[in-house]
């Protein structure tokens, strides 16, 4: 049975302007659009760009403001109302006859975690810094593959990730730990450092971070390096970005437990 996906990540802060500057030009990948009808347990759907979309019916012709997806090889010609990746509805043109068809991740999710670790190191000016922190706000149990935290978002039909994020700040600048949990329902989706390109329909997440394009599928993980020198005030740091990204594979959308 084809299922949708849902991920989790997490987001990134960060002191000063210089870690969000990029240090070089560089593009993100176009993802192909992928479509392909298939069987749902409830009827007939698609799989377009990894996630389900059951059938909702027939509509009016004259729907108003739809954009053309190109789509390679499709049979059909295919609509939607925003330039989401995955849309929430998408119209389906069949001999004439226009249907609608509504995102539905079919009770399953995917879990990614990301996990961010600043060092800085003064080399030169004077002592600065503080800290700080936040409770835990969400934890997840491997084994029996239950997330539960602060939960502040639908978890519905058209949810596609759950976004959990730690990051802890150490060395000579400030310190401490913070916890998020974030809802994505569109692609992409920039959070601090990480882009969200798409999923693939088997739970493969694409990422694109400090310019570059990460593929990970479900049940590995990532690891990404970057590090600049920066000023704050009469202060100089040497900063090392250590970001640890891990696709925990799919999971219930009932195991997602608010608390």
């Amino acid at each position: 049975m084809r299922t949708s996906v849902i991920l989790v990540l997490l987001v990134c802060c960060c002191i000063g302007s210089s870690e969000n500057s990029p240090t070089h030009s560089c593009e993100k990948p176009l993802l192909d659009s992928t479509f392909e009808a298939v069987t749902l347990p409830g009827g007939p759907g698609l799989l377009f760009n990894g996630m389900a979309y059951s059938s909702a019916g027939e509509c009016d012709q004259d729907v108003l403001g739809l954009m053309e997806i190109s789509i390679p090889g499709s049979p059909w010609k295919v609509y939607t109302e925003t330039e989401s990746r995955n849309p929430v509805f998408l119209y389906v043109e069949k001999d004439d006859v226009l249907e609608k068809y509504s995102r539905n991740n079919g009770g399953k999710v995917l879990f990614l975690e990301i996990r961010k670790k600043r060092e800085a190191t003064q080399t030169s000016g004077g002592k600065r810094g503080g800290h700080e922190g936040s409770p835990v706000t969400y934890v997840y149990d491997p084994e029996d593959r239950v997330l539960r935290g602060n939960v502040g978002f639908p978890l519905d039909e058209f949810l596609m990730m759950v976004c959990g994020f730690f990051q802890e700040k150490t060395g000579d600048q400030e310190v401490g730990q913070v916890w998020y949990l974030y809802g994505i329902t569109e692609f992409p989706r920039t959070i601090s450092d990480v882009e969200i390109l798409g999923v693939e329909s088997d739970g493969t997440v694409h990422l694109f971070i400090f310019c570059e394009h990460l593929v990970i599928p479900a049940g590995e993980s990532r690891e990404v390096n970057r590090s600049f020198q920066e000023v704050i005030i009469d202060s100089s740091y040497v900063v090392v970005i250590t970001v640890t990204i891990e696709n925990y594979g799919v999971i219930d959308l009932e195991s997602v437990v608010a608390e």
